[in-house]
């Protein structure tokens, strides 16, 4: 420039990031601003500037456009001496000069062509007048009070005392937000209408008696500032409960710490100025705080939060089917357990069904074994028995829930001399498996002559944990009575394995199947059931609950596809991701197909795939492209039936 080389663009790129970075490197520091002067003559140099608060939000940048005639610009150009810039640059600048348009709101147009004190006033002015939101935050709060017999007066001497701070303001360039003020009137005894104030033309009505958070009202009872505070405290309990149940949840320790930190101190906020003590002193001496009742509201939001941090079931507001869960818990529980006492009432709505086990100690049990190799080595065994010996081979049936029946079968070195069965309605398998064995052990003992071996054998592996460990979760009674009996006998409880060809086995599943002829009628009542039972009932019940809710909250296009409510881990997850990908997208919708443009008329999408089929939510069935995927997944099924078992309420 020195040369009378106008600058390019690419010479003034680096210096005005240089400039811009100076800049923020100055707030960075703590400055609480930066003029910056530079010749951003064309929109794209302003543009360099304008990108700052990209990088630092809390930033606000305006620019100021400093317009004046050529001729007036080149008569100070020329006054300065030993300036690298000439005069014979100043034309140069006005021809790559671009005014700034009117889309530009950030840009202030000034004319310097006045005298400098003029120009230093008008510039005051569009910074904190015209341009508000340019004006720097002030920290500083203003308090003032006023008194007057009425509010009408008060109001008024208040007014007066705005309008010589406004002027005030003006004339020292200090920034006022009117839109942060606040008025509040404190009436007498008697009711009067409040009165507004004006500043910088905006009207602010009187606002709620607070300050510093603390709802102040007329008689100082503060019943309006707990109840405010309460309430808010009380919504963030309420949340927090929200997240947990009874048996899941963030852990009680971490949940009280919440509560400690996110809710007491919310709800006693301001407590050190309306609670004097549980006493205060009066000329009379001392005398019961007239503030005591506050303190129900605050006891109900502490409540409502140990109630978030320890989740208790109340029966009223649990869900039918946790409370169907729970009841047969508790059912099952010692009588000496806790919760046997707080559950009578759901106690009492159970089927009557039989008593609970006692506590038991921890007791463990050897490995079983598996069904490939139980045969074989059950073969082994029964060529080592005595021909003394009595083998009690039992079983259980069942034709459905709560239907079962039981047979067992006596041989003693190889033949069969005895054979019994029996029904037990209100009983699962399980049950019908402890309660043959148990038959079988008393019928092979008034059989014995005298002290012979008795091995019970049955195909059912926690049927044979229960009956060696004493750790039964069904059919109690009977079972205690097999362990009574057995500890006073020559006793062996052994597993084989079902259904591989051992005869005593097969036998007594044979009885056990004849016997669920002589079952009653499937509408008839179980007069005694079983926990075993009685879970499933529990477990129906609460499917039936789901299923129900399901019917009335089933979005429609899951009606379409006949999906139902699980529970538990849906199989879906099981397949391949790809093949998962378009089952999701039948179910939902939400994929590339013809139907979404069709919709929303995207008359240049494609509606075929590659296969030259419609792209509707069904069609990877079909497609060749999926054709070895699809062809595992099928397994020889009709098309028709394979489609509804994989969208269908079946897959």
């Amino acid at each position: 420039m020195a040369q009378g080389i106008p600058l390019t663009d690419a010479d003034r790129w680096d210096w005005l990031v240089s400039l811009r970075q100076a800049s923020l490197d100055r707030l960075i520091a703590g400055h609480h601003g930066v003029v910056l002067t530079c010749s951003a003559l064309k929109r794209k140099y302003r543009d360099v500037i304008r990108v700052a608060p990209y990088y630092f939000h809390k930033i606000r940048i305006h620019f100021f456009y400093l317009d004046a005639a050529e001729s007036v610009l080149l008569t100070r150009v020329q006054a300065r001496k030993s300036h690298f810039m000439g005069a014979n640059m100043v034309h140069s600048q006005f021809t790559i000069l671009e005014p700034p348009d009117k889309d530009e709101k950030d840009v202030s147009r000034l004319d310097v062509g006045r005298p400098l004190e003029q120009v230093q006033e008008e510039l005051l002015s569009h910074v904190f007048n015209s341009s508000p939101h340019l004006a720097v935050p002030n920290k500083e709060s203003i308090f003032s009070p006023f008194n007057g017999r009425t509010v009408e007066e008060s109001a008024r001497k208040a007014q007066l005392e705005v309008d010589n701070l406004l002027d005030w303001v003006r004339h020292n360039a200090v920034h006022f937000d009117s839109q942060k003020s606040e008025v509040i009137q404190f009436q007498g005894r008697r009711q009067e209408a409040p009165t507004n104030i004006q500043i910088n033309g905006r009207v602010i009505d009187p606002a709620e008696h607070r300050w510093l958070g603390i709802y102040l009202d007329k008689l100082l009872n503060f019943i309006h500032h707990v109840a405010t505070w309460s309430s808010k405290a009380l919504k963030i309990s309420q949340q927090l409960r929200r997240l947990d149940s009874v048996k899941r949840g963030a852990a009680p320790r971490a949940l009280i710490t919440a509560i400690d930190t996110c809710v007491v101190p919310v709800v006693i906020f301001g407590a050190e100025v309306w609670w004097p003590g549980m006493t205060r002193p009066t000329r009379k001496g001392n005398s019961t705080s007239q503030t005591t009742h506050l303190c129900n509201l605050i006891d109900k939001v502490i409540h409502q939060g140990l109630r978030a941090a320890l989740p208790l079931p109340v029966w009223e507001t649990t869900p039918n089917g946790i409370r169907l869960r729970l009841a047969a818990k508790i059912n099952s529980l010692d009588d000496r357990h806790p919760l046997r006492t707080r559950a009578t009432r759901a106690y009492r709505q159970l089927p009557p069904a039989e008593a609970a086990e006692p506590l038991t100690k921890p007791c463990y049990c050897e490995n079983i074994g598996n069904k490939s190799q139980g045969a074989e080595a059950h073969t082994h065994w029964a060529n080592r028995v005595e021909s003394t010996e009595i083998c009690a081979y039992s079983d259980g049936s069942s034709e459905g829930h709560g239907r079962s029946s039981w047979g067992h079968v006596l041989k003693r070195a190889g033949e069969t001399f005895r054979m019994s069965s029996g029904i037990l309605h209100g009983g699962e398998i399980y049950d019908a498996e402890l309660c043959g064995a148990t038959m079988a052990l008393l019928a092979a003992l008034s059989t014995r002559i005298g002290n012979e071996k008795i091995f019970v054998l049955l195909d059912n592996q926690a049927a044979v944990r229960a009956l060696k460990t004493r750790k039964k979760s069904s059919c109690l009674r009977l079972t205690q009575s097999f362990h009574d009996v057995a500890r006073k006998s020559n006793v062996e409880v052994r597993w084989v394995p079902g259904h591989s060809k051992i005869t005593g086995n097969e036998e007594a599943d044979s009885e056990a199947r004849k016997a669920l002829r002589l079952l009653p009628a499937r509408d008839s009542t179980p007069v005694y059931i079983t926990l075993a039972y009685l879970r499933r009932l529990m477990n129906q019940r609460r499917q039936k609950l789901i299923d129900d809710w399901w019917l009335k909250a089933c979005p429609i296009r899951y009606q379409d596809l006949e999906l139902q409510m699980r529970r538990r881990k849906p199989p879906e997850l099981t397949l391949p991701r790809h093949t998962l990908h378009h089952l999701l997208a039948a179910r939902t919708g939400h994929r590339d197909l013809a139907a979404y443009h069709r919709r929303f008329h995207h008359i240049d999408a494609n509606l075929i795939c590659e296969c030259g089929q419609e792209t509707t939510p069904t069609y990877f069935i079909r497609c060749r492209t999926h054709a070895s995927t699809t062809r595992k997944l099928r397994k020889g099924m009709k098309l028709e039936k394979f489609t509804k078992q994989l969208l269908g309420h079946n897959c």
